[in-house]
């Protein structure tokens, strides 16, 4: 969750940057670095969101099982 804040924060700093003309040096560098981040907190978000499902789903199956015997 971090690296998709901090990605976030990046990204819209580096678009402030590079729209003004004064950081496009510094800008440039960080809108790749917040892209890169933004990118992998999405995919970390992802794996979390499968390995939960698969966490209920197996909880759910085994409440069923019992509920069955």
């Amino acid at each position: 969750m971090g690296k998709l804040i901090v990605g976030s924060l990046m990204f819209s700093a580096s678009i402030f940057l590079i729209a003004t003309g004064v950081g496009a040096l510094v800008g440039i560098p960080m809108f790749i670095g917040g892209l890169g981040l933004g990118i992998a907190g999405f995919t970390s978000l992802g794996k979390t969101a499968v390995k939960t499902g698969m966490a209920a789903g197996k909880i759910a199956r085994d409440m069923n099982s019992d509920r069955d015997s």
